[in-house]
C-alpha cells in the first residue's frame, strides 16, 4: 500500500468507502445509492491493483481461503476493503480524536 495516506486520493475514496460501510462488504451499485456518484469502476479497480481493496473470499472445506465464486459471471461485483487498509485508517482516526 505505497503511497497510502491522507490527501492521496486513493486514501481518500478508501475513506470515504469506510465511513459509509466500515469493513463491511459493497458494491459500487451501493455506493452510488448512498451519494458517492463520484466513486468508479475504475477506481475500485486501481485501489484493487494497489492491495487497498480485495474481492471476499470464503472458507473451503480443506481449510484455504480462495476468491468466492459468481456463477455465469455476471451481475455486480462485491468489494471488501482490505484489513491492511482499515487498520491504517482506523489509526488514523484514533489520532484525529486523540488531539
Amino acid at each position: 500500500m505505497k503511497g497510502f495516506f491522507p490527501g492521496m486520493v486513493a486514501y481518500d475514496i478508501a475513506e470515504t468507502i469506510y465511513e459509509e460501510v466500515g469493513g463491511d462488504t459493497f458494491t459500487l451499485a451501493a455506493l452510488h445509492q448512498a451519494g458517492h456518484t463520484g466513486i468508479t469502476s475504475g477506481n475500485l479497480t486501481r485501489l484493487r491493483n494497489a492491495a487497498i481493496l480485495t474481492h471476499p473470499t470464503e472458507a473451503r472445506a480443506d481449510g484455504t481461503n480462495r476468491p468466492r465464486i459468481r456463477q455465469h459471471q455476471h451481475g455486480p461485483k462485491t468489494w471488501v476493503l482490505s484489513p491492511a487498509a482499515v487498520k491504517r485508517i482506523e489509526a488514523r482516526k484514533r489520532r484525529d480524536e486523540a488531539v
